[in-house]
């Protein structure tokens, strides 16, 4: 219980993080309308620790919707390893879970990895990570691509796998191109719900 709670008090830091987002997107699919607000904040010169907030939501055509709030608070080393505690308030209620995560951040490649655990009904853990390319190709554009993937274990049984792909140009602060997201619920098995769109996303 002391845990969830702790949890509860990452996502509430969270929901006040977005209200000040660094980067929102939307993607209107052939589905759904997919919303992203995104936060990170350091607390040392050495950028060792930070709060990392995400809220997502998605609404639908026939008007139903979903959302989830996140909120990520890491220690980083110099080698780019080391601890998370994640709290989420979602449609399922709230959760918390320990990790280890990984970073990496290059002018052109950033990369983010995170293996969780958490203690529920049954043990589950599962993995999330963020891969971003940007390459310049001129002076004013880059090529954008983003690819996420989470995957959630629940003992020995597959749970779900998400995947988010964007491939798009980057103009000063803007990115416009193709995206795409799918899921999957259980062991593979080929029935994945895809919704691909057209994605804009602004960075501030």
């Amino acid at each position: 219980m002391m845990v969830r709670g702790f949890g509860v008090v990452l996502v509430l830091l969270a929901l006040h993080a977005s209200s000040t987002a660094q980067s929102v997107e939307i993607m209107p699919g052939t589905h759904n309308v997919f919303v992203d607000l995104q936060w990170l904040r350091t607390f040392d010169e050495a950028r060792h620790w930070s709060l990392f907030s995400r809220t997502r939501a998605t609404v639908d055509y026939q008007n139903s919707s979903d959302l989830l709030m996140g909120g990520y608070l890491n220690y980083t080393s110099s080698i780019g390893l080391g601890p998370t505690i994640v709290g989420a308030v979602g449609h399922s209620g709230a959760v918390a879970e320990a990790g280890v995560h990984y970073f990496s951040a290059s002018p052109t490649l950033v990369f983010f990895g995170l293996a969780s655990a958490a203690t529920r009904d049954r043990f589950t853990y599962s993995w999330f990570s963020i891969t971003r390319y940007t390459p310049a190709l001129s002076e004013l554009t880059r090529l954008y691509t983003s690819l996420e993937v989470y995957v959630q274990m629940q003992d020995t049984d597959l749970q779900v796998t998400v995947v988010r792909a964007r491939t798009g140009l980057s103009l000063d602060s803007y990115q416009l191109g193709r995206g795409m997201n799918a899921a999957a619920f259980g062991f593979w098995s080929g029935a994945w719900a895809l919704n691909p769109g057209i994605f804009l996303r602004k960075e501030y």
